[in-house]
């Protein structure tokens, strides 16, 4: 997905979640990794001490059966301390999105493949309410450009990593957001 135009108002949007709360419970958090691998900027194998989100046994399937998802946006320690993961796989022209790893609805996409050019391969797995800059760092390196945000009484610390597609969300040390989008 373009980075201009989904970019700033999908952080708008999980600054307002978070801002907002719901109901849910708390699940698949916590552990350390065991080293889990993900493709850096040059395709090589970086290796992740880091938390690790514990998957679901259907977002295992989905990822044995397709890969990692095209494209991952995570909010993560909202009010109601549940993980709101949306999965994008623009080949199965589908969106997935879940709850603390339970699937609460799948929609067919048209796909714009103007839209879906350059999409990273990172793994929904690296990213817990564990993780911190320290962990961010270790596993996409210290090449990045800050922007700082806020609305009301929240402030955010995003960091984007463009050619990694990737842009991360902090709260303090706490990572609060996840978004991938195309690597330019």
């Amino acid at each position: 997905m373009k980075k201009d135009n989904l970019f700033w108002p999908a952080v708008l949007t999980v600054m307002l979640s978070l801002s907002l709360g719901g109901c849910g419970s708390k699940g698949g958090e916590g552990g350390t990794g065991s080293g889990s691998e993900i493709e850096s900027e040059n395709d090589s194998t970086v290796n992740s001490q880091a938390p690790q989100y514990s998957m679901t046994a259907e977002q295992a399937t989905l990822i044995a059966d397709n890969g990692n998802p095209d494209y991952v946006n995570i909010s993560l320690n909202s009010t109601s301390g549940r993980r709101e993961e949306t999965w994008t796989y623009s080949g199965l022209k589908k969106m997935y999105v879940f709850w603390d790893g339970v699937r609460v609805k799948e929609v067919n996409i048209t796909v714009n493949q103007n839209a879906y050019s350059n999409p990273p391969s990172v793994s929904p797995a690296l990213f817990t309410k564990d993780t911190q800059k320290s962990d961010i760092i270790r596993l996409f390196g210290s090449n990045y450009i800050v922007d700082n945000q806020s609305m009301g009484s929240l402030s955010f610390e995003t960091w984007y990593y463009s050619g990694q597609g990737i842009a991360v969300s902090f709260s303090g040390d706490k990572l609060v957001a996840v978004q991938t989008i195309d690597k330019s």
